[in-house]
């Protein structure tokens, strides 16, 4: 990947190069590769010691997939070419896990069930609709899926799910 990271993750990027500068960091890295994480897990694991920074890594994850698979950690191509519409919305899920972390802060489940593509999720406050926010889950496909962490709202409801593949993209509404 060339050229810097968008200003919003630029601090993303920090905590990526990190872990490939520091020995241990790298080691852990390593170790959470081979015994079968995704290039994302791992670098998310080997920042367990850093909430901050994993936080910046979760508010950039589609950046920093693709900014691992520029430095020859692979990840699922996304698709190119085929123009996306409301009835790829089938191709992606959201389930509540019933779990919390970083106080109360809910988790849930995001699944794709077809080609590769970035997928993000749009909470809000059901209680304050000004309040909202976007959490990308990455580039999820046949059957791929991760845990994300939605924002700790009175009453956290979920608004949308984005598709993007190379080309396009296309809203969901909830």
């Amino acid at each position: 990947m060339t050229g810097p990271a968008p200003d919003n993750c630029a601090s993303a990027k920090l905590n990526v190069d990190w872990v490939f500068t520091d020995a241990g960091a790298t080691r852990t890295y390593q170790g959470y590769r081979r015994a079968g994480r995704s290039p994302y897990d791992a670098l998310h694991g080997a920042q367990d010691h850093n909430p901050a920074a994993q936080a910046s890594l979760e508010q950039c994850r589609g950046w920093v997939e693709t900014y691992l698979a520029s430095r020859g950690d692979a990840v699922p191509p996304i698709s190119k070419a085929r123009f996306l519409t409301r009835s790829d919305c089938q191709c992606a899920s959201v389930i509540p896990t019933g779990m919390q972390v970083q106080g109360g802060k809910p988790q849930y489940r995001v699944t794709g069930s077809c080609d590769p593509l970035i997928i993000s999720v749009r909470f809000t406050n059901a209680m304050n609709e000004t309040q909202s926010a976007w959490v990308n889950a990455g580039i999820l496909s046949g059957g791929g899926g991760r845990t994300i962490t939605a924002p700790n709202y009175e009453l956290t409801s979920i608004r949308a799910i984005e598709l993007k593949n190379a080309d396009y993209s296309v809203s969901c509404p909830f």
